[in-house]
């Protein structure tokens, strides 16, 4: 239409009335018109809200589904979801048929409970065995989701909305970490080698269990955020700040000496000094390794005097 001075679209519901005279002939008409624009362009922005929600819904790095009903009818889901259980179709389907997988597991007891209280429910880190491929086996996987009851105006639950990640990657790194960790450890007790973590000011932050026992120290707490150097005394002392030195500057030290045990036993030490360096190559701690030669220095002394 022409108004305002420009052309633009508009829309209207109107109707055409016959009119009659009183030989009941047609003598004219009535329109009726009742301008729809705001209606449509709302109607029709409500609709591009609604696409542009569902592109998001369905493009949500998260897993997300909408089950209906107390049978949990599958109303919705996105394709994180379908990869999740393998591209099945389950649209239409409850939750025990499209994935009979999880009837074992306890989670249409889980949707049942939600359903039935309206209270939420949070799992972290769950493990749940699911068919990833179609006709394939059962793989298990590691997930942290939440099941959130939604509710009608009168505060009547009709359905539950579950959302997640699937965080198995991150699991199984964290569980490789621990039986790394665990295995370092037991190297570590296992060692008679005094082994120890220094920070960049050479105090000392960590000793070995076998350190603890060819240095005769009883309680570690008694010797840590002490300085290392000042364990060495003489020419010893001097060597050791050198090898501190070459250690912060990204280089690896060794030397020789002797020094008393915590309890005073005067033993010789081959040691070896070397750089923890982080992710960006920066000196973050030192390492410090000690092996006792005291028996080596008796032999070789015992050689001298023959």
């Amino acid at each position: 239409m022409e108004r305002h001075g420009r052309r633009e679209d508009a829309w209207f519901s109107f109707s055409y009335t016959p009119i009659r005279d009183e030989s009941s002939q047609v003598a004219g008409m009535f329109c009726a018109a009742v301008e729809t624009t705001g209606k449509v362009l709302a109607e029709r922005r409500a609709m591009a809200e609604r696409e542009r929600l569902q592109q998001l819904f369905q493009q949500a790095p998260s897993f997300m589904a909408m089950v209906r009903g107390s049978d949990h009818v599958f109303e919705l889901v996105n394709s994180s979801y379908q990869q999740l259980i393998g591209h099945r179709e389950v649209l239409g389907m409850p939750v025990r048929e499209a994935l009979p997988e999880l009837v074992e597991q306890g989670f249409i007891e889980l949707l049942d409970e939600v359903y039935r209280t309206g209270r939420a429910f949070v799992a972290n880190a769950i493990p749940i065995s699911l068919q990833q491929v179609p006709s394939g086996a059962v793989e298990q996987r590691f997930l942290n989701f939440v099941y959130q009851p939604i509710t009608d105006a009168s505060g009547q639950v009709t359905g539950i909305f579950g959302e997640g990640y699937d965080i198995t990657e991150q699991v199984q790194a964290e569980q490789a970490l621990r039986e790394s960790e665990e295995f370092n450890r037991r190297i570590l007790e296992s060692s008679s080698d005094c082994i120890k973590v220094l920070d960049t000011d050479a105090r000392l932050q960590f000793m070995s269990t076998g350190g603890m026992e060819v240095m005769e120290v009883d309680h570690f707490g008694a010797i840590q955020d002490c300085d290392w150097r000042s364990f060495w005394y003489g020419p010893e002392h001097a060597k050791a700040r050198e090898a501190v030195e070459t250690a912060l500057a990204g280089g690896m030290a060794r030397f020789q000496g002797p020094t008393p045990t915590f309890k005073g036993t005067l033993k010789w030490w081959d040691v070896a000094v070397t750089p923890i360096t982080g992710p960006h190559g920066s000196v973050e701690k030192i390492l410090s390794v000690s092996r006792d030669i005291s028996d080596l220095k008796k032999v070789e002394e015992a050689l001298r005097k023959s």
